[in-house]
């Protein structure tokens, strides 16, 4: 989805992305994998871009009711991904939400179906460890 946006608005989202990372003062491997593949993805060097912006700044060029959510959905993800979801980042992400007009109730919802989607895949690399009679594979 991100892919196909104008190049400012893929901008403004690894700003995003670096913003929520950097919020406990440290990026972790797993959100460093995460801005890594959308640097890529996007071919946007997230280490050359000036990591001195203000939020607001960069949250008033996020206009597509869609994007918002999009932008909403992968932070979260991000804040997960190191298996710490803290108050900091979740009352970021909330910030964030409510300033591109997204309600606390959807924030809230989002963060449940991320919440999902990541037990869902732990469930299955636990079930990828095991044969089909029940064995480990390791």
């Amino acid at each position: 989805m991100i892919e196909n946006s104008p190049k400012g608005t893929q901008i403004l989202f690894m700003k995003l992305l670096i913003h929520l990372a950097e919020i406990d003062g440290k990026i972790s491997k797993e959100e460093e994998k995460i801005v890594s593949k959308f640097s890529r993805t996007l071919n946007i060097p997230w280490k050359d871009l000036n990591h001195k912006w203000e939020l607001p700044k960069i949250l008033k060029g996020i206009t597509d009711s869609n994007g918002k959510i999009y932008f909403i959905v992968e932070l979260t993800r991000l804040a997960y991904s190191d298996g710490t979801y803290d108050n900091l980042e979740k009352d970021t992400i909330l910030k964030i939400a409510e300033k591109i007009d997204i309600s606390e109730e959807k924030s809230l919802e989002i963060e449940n179906w991320v919440k999902k989607e990541f037990a869902l895949k732990k469930e299955f690399s636990d079930l990828l460890k095991n044969d089909i009679y029940g064995t480990s594979n390791n």
